[in-house]
């Protein structure tokens, strides 16, 4: 027994055999756990965004988002239509002459 408790071979052999059983246990016990966050996690509530709430794209209404794109399509042909025939027909007035006309001065004075 002396013989056994001298032999350095023999330890380096136990540590390894029980670092390698410690080692096996505890890597079943860390794969649980990290399934079980991973479950938790498909099993939370639906959100479009990976940073939080947003627009759930299956609830938006498709018919309002038509209507505002349509609004705005039109708003911005009239204001091109205004804007194009201020230009056409004042081409030789400057930016700086209708700015002082819109707010009431006259170079003429």
């Amino acid at each position: 027994m002396d013989d056994l408790k001298k032999n350095k071979m023999f330890w380096v052999v136990a540590i390894f055999t029980v670092l390698n059983l410690v080692l096996l246990i505890g890597s079943k016990v860390v794969i649980s756990k990290t399934a079980d966050k991973v479950i938790e996690r498909l099993q939370k509530e639906y959100s479009p965004s990976p940073y939080g709430p947003g627009i759930d794209p299956d609830k938006v209404d498709s018919d309002s988002l038509k209507n505002q794109k349509m609004y705005f399509e039109l708003r911005q042909k009239d204001d091109g239509v205004s804007a194009s025939q201020n230009t056409s027909t004042n081409q030789n007035v400057s930016w700086r002459d209708v700015w002082e006309s819109d707010r009431g001065f006259s170079p003429e004075q």
